[in-house]
Formats: structure tokens, sequence, C-alpha cells
């Protein structure tokens, strides 16, 4: 068999008004035969949003408009991981989340994208 890891991401509000907030909920599932290693998440947001809190299956730091977590060890065929990324509406136009999720047997990242609406 081979590894196949999918990364799907959703908003918990949309459309968002200035000043409230809405989580991001990115998932990344083994859909795969294969345990993969070291799965990491890392999650970038637009001006229109600011970070507020994030939460995952590993420790994250804070990079500007960007969060990296750590690497999730071992993830079996089958089982998922959850991130969550809170965020708070502060500009109006069309934020967009990007998720980019990254693990040892695939050589490319893995991008999924969220839009919301902020006015």
């Amino acid at each position: 068999g081979v590894p196949a890891m999918h990364i799907n991401s959703y908003d918990t509000e949309d459309p968002v008004e200035i000043g409230k907030q809405t989580t991001y909920v990115i998932e990344a599932r083994n859909k795969g035969p294969l345990v993969c290693t070291n799965v990491q998440l890392e999650n970038q947001i637009d001006e229109e949003m600011e970070l507020v809190s994030a939460s995952g299956p590993t420790s994250y730091r804070f990079e500007g408009k960007k969060i990296v977590f750590e690497p999730f060890p071992l993830l079996h065929p089958g089982e998922k991981v959850v991130y969550k990324i809170v965020c708070k509406a502060v500009k109006e136009g069309a934020a967009k989340n990007t998720a980019t999720l990254t693990y040892d047997q695939f050589s490319k990242p893995i991008m999924d994208e969220e839009s919301t609406s902020v006015y």
C-alpha cells in the first residue's frame, strides 16, 4: 500500500461581522493502509483576520499570521487529528484561511483553503 493523507477544513461562522470570531476547524485523516509519520500542520490567515487562539494534538507557536504546530509522531490508518484556529474579524473583505499539511511519506505539501466573508 501507499500512504494517503486527506485534509479538510471549514469555518464555524461565515459571514463574520468585524469584531466577531470564527473558528477554522482542520481535520487531517490517514486514509491509506500505512502509518504516516511526523504529520505537521501550518496554518496561514489573511489580513482580514487576527489570531486569537489555537488547539490541536501537539503544541504550536505563532509566527505573525501563521501558526506552526509541532509534528504529530504517528497517525495510524483510519485515524484523524483535529486542529482549531480561532480568529477575530478585523477588516472588511474576503478572508482566506490556508492550511498546509506535510508528512514524511509524501514529498509535497497538501493544501486546503477556506474562505470567509468579513463585513
